[in-house]
């Protein structure tokens, strides 16, 4: 059991790193759209 901890750990450390990459994504595409929006406007 106390092996398969690091291996569990490196997993979930994996899976937030995929969660983050799409909030980042996602973070750049809103703000990419707003500063459209801005050019557009001024």
């Amino acid at each position: 059991m106390q092996a398969y901890k690091p291996l569990q750990g490196i997993l979930n450390y994996s899976k937030n790193i995929k969660k983050e990459k799409i909030y980042f994504q996602k973070l750049k595409v809103f703000i990419n759209s707003k500063v459209k929006i801005l050019i557009k406007s001024s």
